[in-house]
């Protein structure tokens, strides 16, 4: 496997990973994730995480419909911290 050999590991998670068709955020996937990250950084491995997916939890949090909402209202809720 490739990453075997590698130092540095980018990871790039998209909404469809983060939320399902029922706009549900993937608890289990998530679970997962972590536990492939525990593992990666246990081998020593730099693990950067790009992650486009925020926004979309960020409206399933705040309970919002994006398509009701005007551009810089949209832009206001990717700086909202909706992280418990």
């Amino acid at each position: 496997m490739y990453l075997k050999n590698s130092k540095t590991i980018v990871i790039k998670i998209g909404s469809s990973l983060l939320i399902n068709e029922k706009k549900n955020i993937r608890k289990k996937w998530l679970s997962k994730f972590a536990k492939d990250i525990k593992y990666l950084l246990n081998k020593k491995k730099n693990v950067i995480i790009i992650q486009s997916g925020s926004i979309a939890l960020k409206y399933k949090k705040l309970n919002l419909n994006k398509k009701k909402l005007k551009l810089d209202k949209r832009q206001t809720i990717t700086s909202i911290d909706t992280l418990e």
